[in-house]
C-alpha cells in the first residue's frame, strides 16, 4: 500500500500535533529520552513538539508515522499521513516525483521501469535498513 493511497477518513478530528505526538509516546511508555532516541530526535525537538513550541517537519512526521505503524496506533498514524497528505507540512520534493515512483511500481505501463528503479534504490534502502537496525539495538 502506498503511503498517498491511505484514507485517512478516521482521522482524529480536533487532535493537532502536540497532542499526536504526546500520544504515541505515551502509548509506548517511553519517557521524552527513550522516544527521542527511538525516533532519532533530540529531547528538546521532542519537548518542542510536545509542547506545541514547533511542529514536526516532513522527515520527523514520516518517522513519527513509521513509530505509530510499528506501534499499532493506526489511528495516529492516520493523523501523522493526513498531516503530509493535506500538506500540513512542507513536502520537500515535488509531488509528482513521488507520483511517478508510484505509478512505475503499480502500473503495468511501467513495469519495465522496475528493474532499473530497484537497482537506483537497493543502495537507499540498504542504508535505511542499516540505520533502522542501528535503531533497534538502541532500544
Amino acid at each position: 500500500m502506498s503511503l498517498l493511497s491511505v484514507s485517512f477518513c478516521v482521522m482524529l478530528p480536533h487532535m493537532v500535533s502536540s497532542d499526536a505526538v504526546r500520544a504515541l509516546r505515551n502509548s509506548l511508555g517511553e519517557s521524552q529520552q527513550a522516544f527521542a532516541n527511538r525516533c532519532g530526535l533530540s529531547i528538546s525537538s521532542v519537548t518542542h513538539y510536545e509542547g506545541g513550541q514547533r511542529t514536526p517537519d516532513y522527515w520527523v512526521t514520516l518517522t513519527l508515522y513509521r513509530v505509530a505503524c510499528e506501534a499499532g496506533r493506526k489511528d495516529l498514524a492516520t493523523f501523522f499521513l493526513g498531516q503530509i497528505n493535506t500538506r500540513q507540512v512542507a513536502v520537500p520534493f515535488p509531488m509528482e516525483d513521488l507520483q511517478a515512483l508510484q505509478a512505475i511500481q503499480y502500473d503495468a505501463r511501467f513495469q519495465h521501469l522496475r528493474g532499473p528503479l530497484e537497482d537506483l534504490l537497493a543502495p537507499v534502502k540498504a542504508y535505511l535498513k542499516k540505520t533502522a537496525k542501528r535503531r533497534q539495538k538502541g532500544k
